[in-house]
C-alpha cells in the first residue's frame, strides 16, 4: 500500500468528485451550509494562507 495504490488514486479521486459537487451544490442553494463569498473577504482568505 502507499500513494501508487489503487486504493489510494480510488480515495482521492473520490474525494475530488465529492468535493465538485458539494461545491456546486452548496453555490447554487439559496440557504447554504457554507457561504464561500467569505473567501472575496481579504483578511479572512489571508488569514487562512497564515
Amino acid at each position: 500500500m502507499g500513494w501508487r495504490s489503487l486504493e489510494a488514486w480510488l480515495i482521492m479521486l473520490v474525494i475530488l468528485i465529492s468535493s465538485v459537487v458539494f461545491i456546486r451544490t452548496e453555490k447554487r442553494h439559496p440557504h447554504p451550509m457554507f457561504d464561500f463569498s467569505v473567501f472575496r473577504i481579504r483578511s479572512f482568505s489571508g488569514a487562512l494562507m497564515v
